[in-house]
């Protein structure tokens, strides 16, 4: 399956939206409040909007790839065992790395949480848990968007068992339903709440776009511009989060739909250096949270803290270039040798 570069290079981009979120969060942590990064509108809470893009990208590429897989035998068990391939080994390593921090040294947790057993056990299952301060997130924070990755995935394995027609109406209509039937009622258990955020309402509009983005006439690469137009307003307008669907998720998802059809139309020419940005994003979305730590404390020593802005700036370099090594030296090792098992595994049939 090719890779579509546009999206590849877009998800880089949200990998980066999501570090400048958590390295503006730190610097005013640290009471760095001359930064121009930093009071700009609210460019704060902007960077959150990676996760919409994951989302969205997230749903295409599952129905881009795994689309000819409705009905096949075994298809429902080999898409899991794939896309634990893909996600689960580099989450785990750096979970336990978080795990060893918290316990070693529990200081650098700004929230002040400390390590519990049963929720350590729920972040490595991709179950939401409250931690030690009442806080639903897993010990590595940015795992909680897998845990609704993971929800999806089980969701689209269990839709592979019917046909590719019925598809996009049940999975509209679980999720519909869900969210209303949760929203409905006083739930406290955390992943029944998980299966009531309209975030999930993100895959179902990835999925909508790899149904149909080919129906779309080629002149509609306007949309391009509209998404990016809709998701810099954001930058200036402050809303309330539980509407991020409309004024995040929409916005993404008028950008991918119009990336993919100027790809379609006419392909991208993306140089080299920002193709592997998308190649590193996985890395770069979860070894960030050690990174950007360690390049604050880093600059902080050796520079001061008179030039915030180029702390930002040094910072999201830091990040990068340490992504890149944990993908080659970490991420794409340990993936190629769970593929190469998994083809010996579904040669056998089994």
């Amino acid at each position: 399956m090719n890779k579509i570069r546009g999206i590849e290079l877009l998800r880089g981009f949200a990998a980066l939206s999501v570090v400048l979120h958590h390295v503006l969060l730190e610097v005013q942590h640290k009471g760095l409040d001359k930064s121009i990064l930093l009071n700009f509108h609210n460019m704060i809470n902007f960077g959150t909007i990676g996760v919409d893009i994951f989302f969205v990208i997230s749903g295409f590429i599952m129905i881009y790839v795994h689309g000819s897989d409705f009905k096949k035998n075994n298809a429902s068990i080999n898409f899991l065992l794939k896309r634990i391939i893909r996600v689960v080994p580099l989450y785990w390593i750096m979970t336990s790395a978080a795990i060893a921090a918290l316990i070693i040294i529990p200081s650098l947790s700004s929230s002040g949480k400390t390590f519990e057993l049963s929720h350590a056990l729920a972040s490595y299952m991709f179950i939401p848990f409250e931690n030690s301060v009442g806080s639903v997130m897993p010990v590595l924070n940015p795992g909680w968007t897998l845990n609704y990755e993971m929800y999806f995935y089980l969701v689209f394995s269990v839709l592979l068992i019917f046909d590719k027609k019925l598809f996009l109406p049940l999975l509209t209509g679980f999720f519909i339903s869900s969210i209303l039937i949760v929203n409905s009622f006083d739930f406290t258990v955390e992943y029944i709440k998980m299966m009531g955020n309209p975030i999930l309402l993100e895959f179902l509009f990835g999925v909508f776009i790899g149904l149909y983005y080919k129906s779309f006439p080629k002149y509609m690469y306007f949309l391009i511009y509209l998404g990016l137009a809709l998701i810099l307003w954001n930058v200036f307008v402050s809303f309330d989060i539980e509407y991020r669907v409309i004024f995040f998720g929409v916005p993404a998802s008028i950008l991918v739909l119009g990336l993919l059809i100027k790809e379609d139309a006419a392909g991208f020419h993306i140089p080299l250096k920002l193709d592997l940005l998308g190649k590193i994003s996985y890395s770069l979305y979860l070894s960030h949270v050690f990174s950007y730590k360690i390049a604050i404390i880093l600059y902080l020593k050796l520079f001061g803290d008179s030039q915030p802005d180029l702390l930002i700036i040094f910072t999201m370099l830091f990040c990068v270039v340490v992504s890149y090594f944990t993908y080659r030296w970490v991420e794409r090792p340990i993936t190629k040798l769970l593929r190469v098992w998994f083809m010996k595994f579904e040669k056998k049939g089994c």
